[in-house]
């Protein structure tokens, strides 16, 4: 009979699910020697090039989870700490020799029998790959676009005006409305893997604005244009900001090609019509 207060435990997707109660079980069984052996042990991969070798197949799922997901997974883990996937388990028991009470040392794995094997699935990779593959082709096509709308409206200022200021309230809704979203599940969300994410820096709820503005663009008020440029050249700053802090290692998040990809596209909307050049260096002319 199960006791009421073990009945239900804390699941945590890394730290405490089914798979590593079976590691801890046959750590258990094993006098502790399953943790001596692997507990310091580096691993191989940080929990999101983990979770990546797995989501690869599946573009959206993999570039929004790589977007939520905080500094946390890119800590270092240990052999250990990678047996949170049944298949690391498995990978590691499967040469794990242990000493029994007699002295003697047993092989864990006297054999392996393949009961079910999946079929018209796409296999998960031995490597994660690199997010740079599918980011930065999709953001450079995306800021080779932008430009053409920025030559558009030199040689035709009012249906330009039109295509930019559109072009402004959709990436508003678009990034701001990511930017909510992440806002919302960094801190109201009990997930701790959410947090501390340095995206939320530069693609925040903040960039709705940039929506309402769009229009006022349109409508040709001057004024929501260099609002425009303030906005976006906070958001070339914060990206800026987090670039740095990802050169120290335990301020480190995976996060470089969408850093990349998000600087471009707020250089290029933060364009001042009148100075033909960044609103960003408006400040720094100044300043000279």
């Amino acid at each position: 009979m199960v006791l009421p207060e073990n009945s239900y435990y804390t699941y945590h997707p890394f730290r405490d699910n089914c798979a590593t109660s079976i590691r801890d079980i046959i750590d258990m069984g094993t006098g502790g020697q399953l943790k001596a052996r692997f507990g310091d042990s580096e691993g191989r991969f940080s929990l999101r090039d983990h979770l990546r070798r797995f989501t690869w197949f599946r573009p959206f799922s993999d570039g929004f989870l790589f977007f939520l997901m905080g500094k946390e997974l890119d800590k270092p883990l240990t052999v250990w700490d990678e047996m949170f996937l049944p298949a690391e388990i498995g990978r590691v028991i499967s040469d794990f020799s242990y000493t029994d009470s007699f002295g003697a040392e047993r092989s864990l794995v006297s054999g392996v029998e393949l009961l079910n094997a999946s079929k018209n699935r796409p296999p998960v990779l031995n490597n994660p790959r690199s997010q740079w593959v599918m980011i930065v082709p999709a953001g450079a096509i995306l800021a080779v676009f932008m430009i053409f709308i920025l030559r558009f409206r030199k040689k035709h200022p009012f249906p330009g005006r039109v295509l930019w200021g559109l072009l402004q309230s959709l990436f508003g809704l678009f990034f701001g409305g990511a930017g909510l979203i992440l806002f919302f599940v960094a801190f109201f969300m009990n997930h701790d893997y959410f947090r501390s994410n340095y995206n939320l820096l530069f693609i925040n709820p903040l960039i709705l604005a940039a929506l309402p503005l769009g229009i006022c663009v349109i409508a040709g008020m001057r004024r929501a244009e260099k609002v425009l440029g303030i906005l976006w050249s906070c958001i070339i700053v914060s990206d800026l900001i987090t670039a740095v802090l990802g050169l120290f290692p335990p301020l480190y998040q995976q996060n470089q090609s969408l850093q990349l990809v998000m600087l471009f596209i707020a250089i290029i909307l933060s364009w001042d019509f009148e100075k033909n050049r960044p609103f960003l260096q408006n400040y720094f002319q100044r300043k000279k």
